[in-house]
């Protein structure tokens, strides 16, 4: 995989580094970061699988939605994900 773009990424639970990566296929992954340059620690990890109408548009039909959220919010909390 290759870095492809990268850049500061401040949201309404902390600020991150986002990262667009491409593999071998030509498929692009987002990865958002937090505190992994200068940390000997274990970092917490969510793969989250694309979900457009939980993620953007709140749908009540699935969680995918709240779950990002909880999950960038606790990977802030934690300082290292």
């Amino acid at each position: 995989m290759k870095i492809e773009a990268e850049a500061f990424l401040p949201t309404e639970y902390g600020n991150f580094r986002i990262r667009v990566m491409v593999d071998e296929k030509g498929f692009e992954h987002s990865i958002l970061s937090v505190g992994l340059e200068n940390s000997n620690r274990i970092p917490l990890i969510r793969i989250h699988s694309e979900c457009l109408t939980g993620d953007a548009f709140t749908s009540l039909k699935c969680d995918c939605g709240p779950q990002l959220k909880a999950s960038m919010q606790r990977i802030q909390e934690e300082g290292c994900g």
